[in-house]
């Protein structure tokens, strides 16, 4: 998938957890399903 952003059904997830910090794709399904406050929030004070 050169040069694509994203997959369809797919989104880029920001894993804090990993190490280094890494952006995985996931299905969208399941990044819905678990909610979570995103890294933008959190650096926005929300």
């Amino acid at each position: 998938m050169a040069g694509k952003r994203t997959i369809n059904g797919y989104i880029w997830h920001h894993n804090a957890q990993s190490a280094p910090n890494n952006m995985q794709l996931v299905p969208l399904e399941i990044h819905d399903a678990v909610r979570h406050t995103g890294q933008n929030a959190l650096k926005k004070g929300r």
